[in-house]
């Protein structure tokens, strides 16, 4: 699930904010999530923004895990990349 500039503060639940919006211990200030993905009885596992290493204009999109805590790995060096991945594996895939 990919959250608009409409839902993008609802999307943090969960991950970054509790339910009384409140900052959950763990959870790297500057990173924003962009997306959530998973299911079929799993937990949703955050795709992220990693701003502590924007350039001011883009930003890595990281990949969240939780085992004992957050870890984060790259996903792509920046958000134009990250689309361009995915349009090229959309563009792949039979409808």
């Amino acid at each position: 699930m990919w959250f608009g500039a409409s839902e993008l503060i609802e999307g943090q639940g969960g991950f970054a904010l509790g339910s009384r919006g409140q900052s959950l211990p763990g959870w790297p200030s500057t990173h924003v999530v962009i997306a959530a993905e998973g299911g079929g009885g799993q937990d949703p596992l955050p795709l992220c923004l990693d701003l502590s290493r924007s350039d001011g204009v883009d930003a890595p999109v990281v990949e969240g895990t939780f085992d004992y805590g957050w870890t984060f790995a790259d996903s792509d060096s920046s958000v134009l990349c990250f689309m361009r991945r995915l349009a090229r594996r959309r563009l792949r895939s039979p409808e």
